[in-house]
């Protein structure tokens, strides 16, 4: 018996030829020309957003700081009120001091005075009652 198998396909054996290898070479060339352009587009891109992002944050600081400086001269203004008004409450309290003073030794003059005068009429009124009594 004979064995009747068929025999294994084969490929033929091409030879490359010289213009595949260059045909390839330019693909590989070309896939790595564009992986590089797209490589530097995005460096581009992403170095343009980082400029604007600095930009937009270097405006921002200066906004947050004009408003700061403003918000303290305000604030520097308020202060001064304040220290005037609490340098005029000082004097005003300090005669009011001095009014209570003065009407506490006014109080005191009229106090001694009505004494005396007391004293006085309380003499009077004992000479009064001697004269009442030699006239009669």
């Amino acid at each position: 018996m004979q064995d009747k198998r068929p025999e294994p396909l084969q490929r033929p054996v091409r030879k490359r030829s010289s213009t595949s290898i260059i045909i390839t070479l330019l693909i590989v060339l070309v896939w790595a020309g564009l992986m590089y352009g797209g490589y530097m587009f995005i460096e581009y891109k992403m170095d343009e957003n980082r400029k604007q992002i600095t930009r937009d944050l270097d405006r921002s600081i200066k906004e947050v700081m004009e408003t700061n400086a403003l918000n303290i001269m305000l604030l520097e203004e308020k202060v001064a009120a304040l220290s005037n008004e609490m340098a005029d409450l000082a004097i005003l309290l300090q005669e009011t001091d001095e009014s209570l003073t003065m009407q506490n030794y006014f109080r005191e003059a009229i106090n001694e005075k009505m004494e005396e005068l007391t004293i006085q009429l309380e003499r009077l009124e004992e000479s009064l009652e001697m004269l009442k009594e030699s006239k009669l």
